[in-house]
């Protein structure tokens, strides 16, 4: 067996519970990862140097932060994950209704309505229609209420 001397850190149970949770059956949230179709990178599942693989594309994890997939559809790859707070990743989840990504859709729908600082009447509904959110999400959204972690 290949020994790393990672297994006791912070990052690395982080990638072993991305493992679990995407391969093994047995695991407790298979359903809601592997069971659906969300699977891992083949560079970070190589027999051997995984961790290694992961450790190079994602960094050590940083004290206070957990691993996060920016599209909750998507699998986990170095593209699609990140290390966020716990805050940031219990926002970006796909029961919740909306999600980074789709915030990062309405503030730049926003940014395309807004003239001179101001958007016009009745931009808040039609940007919250077309999303199918609540005028009052997009609302927050725009004065920066909620959300204002992303871009």
């Amino acid at each position: 067996m290949y020994k790393h001397g990672l297994s006791q850190t912070y990052t690395y149970r982080s990638y072993n519970h991305m493992i679990q949770r995407c391969c093994n059956k047995w695991h407790h949230n298979y359903a809601l990862y592997g069971g659906r179709g969300i699977t891992v990178c083949d560079r970070w599942l190589e027999p051997g140097m995984g961790i290694h693989n992961f450790i190079e594309d994602m960094g050590e994890r940083p004290e206070g932060t957990e691993l996060d997939r920016i599209n909750n559809d998507l699998g986990y790859f170095k593209e699609n994950c990140r290390w966020a707070t716990r805050h940031i990743n219990g926002q970006n989840t796909r029961t919740n209704i909306t999600n980074a990504t789709q915030v990062s859709q309405i503030k730049k729908r926003l940014e395309e309505l807004r003239k001179d600082q101001k958007l016009p009447h009745g931009s808040l509904v039609k940007v919250a229609r077309e999303f199918d959110v609540p005028a009052t999400l997009v609302r927050d959204i725009s004065n920066g209420s909620q959300w204002s972690n992303v871009k």
